[in-house]
């Protein structure tokens, strides 16, 4: 009996070895090849503070920021909310297996979208906003034919909207906040895009965009649109289309010249902004009957009757209009 006793430590032992060794690593080891290309990205930036971890002998698919699948390749690399001092590195498009890149609010990230970037043609999600980035909106963007997510906002790209991003299947575009001169390119009425989302969004507002709306989006898909604070004119009323998807229009601080008064309504628009145009006419009686979330019309040239509605009850959203009366505006109509 004793013998048996003193032998259980021994038995305890083995089984937890047993265990320890049959179970695998927590992550596969990152390749070599890719570990290299993180090491050139985080030396463009600056070595900086947010990924100082990155390195030594440790895998490189448990440094933060770093998602690997189960073969040890990246396919996830976010480096946000920083203070850099670089560029991005050509390296990028040495992760083959990359879907998602985010390099996000990283002040002083500078220098243009590297060309290598056109490699990754695994990349469905490509978030490089809130950055200090140049040049231009890259046609070879083009080439990413998985891309579902654009966002290029916040930052300092200049020329001309590339129409050859109508060929990828984006569902969400952000150009805003920019300094993009030009038109907007007719083809970008309609994207590649065939998946089931409920929302297409298209962000091109706070830029220096011109001539008027291309009338190939009088069929648009979007159910967002924000081309506000550029320069762009004519007539946008068929944006107002009964059958389109729209949900969320803002068309505001620009030079458009239309007549609202016999204008449509998409079924599901609850967002409307028109502010600081030349719109005139009057407000459909239609508008009134509205779940509006938000509605501007002020600083406009519009006239007549305000329709009653319990949501029209801002004065700012209808004041500095040519001849607009009755509430909630103080101007009694005649």
């Amino acid at each position: 009996m004793a013998y048996h006793h003193t032998q259980l430590p021994f038995v305890f032992f083995l089984l937890l070895i047993t265990t320890l060794f049959s179970f695998p690593s927590p992550s596969s080891s990152c390749h070599t090849s890719e570990r290299r290309a993180l090491l050139a990205i985080k030396s463009a930036m600056g070595n900086p503070y947010v990924i100082v971890t990155w390195g030594g002998t440790s895998n490189c698919c448990e440094w933060i920021g770093i998602t690997c699948d189960s073969a040890g390749h990246v396919t996830s690399l976010d480096i946000s909310g920083d203070v850099v001092a670089g560029t991005i590195s050509p390296a990028v498009g040495d992760l083959p297996y990359l879907t998602d890149l985010t390099f996000r609010k990283l002040t002083n990230l500078t220098g243009p979208i590297p060309s290598s970037l056109a490699k990754l043609a695994r990349l469905t999600f490509l978030w490089l906003d809130w950055n200090d980035l140049s040049g231009p909106v890259p046609g070879f963007l083009s080439r990413l034919t998985s891309l579902d997510y654009l966002n290029l906002a916040f930052n300092h790209f200049t020329g001309s909207i590339p129409p050859s991003l109508s060929s990828l299947p984006l569902s969400f575009i952000r150009l805003d906040r920019n300094q993009l001169t030009g038109p907007i390119p007719e083809s970008l009425a309609n994207t590649r895009y065939s998946g089931n989302d409920s929302y297409l969004y298209l962000y091109l507002s706070h830029n220096n965009l011109t001539g008027p709306v291309p009338s190939s989006f009088a069929s648009n898909r979007y159910q967002v649109i924000d081309l506000s604070r550029n320069k762009l004119t004519g007539d946008a009323s068929f944006l107002l289309g009964s059958s389109l998807p729209l949900q969320r229009l803002d068309l505001s601080r620009n030079s458009f010249e239309f007549d609202l008064t016999h204008v449509g309504l998409p079924t599901d628009l609850v967002a409307l902004d028109l502010n600081h145009n030349k719109i005139y006419g009057g407000i459909p009686k239609a508008f009134a009957a509205v779940p509006w979330q938000g509605f501007n019309v002020s600083y406009n040239r519009l006239c007549g009757e305000i329709p009653a509605s319990e949501r029209f009850d801002s004065y700012y959203d209808f004041f500095h209009n040519k001849c607009l009366c009755g509430p909630p505006l103080p101007t009694p109509c005649k």
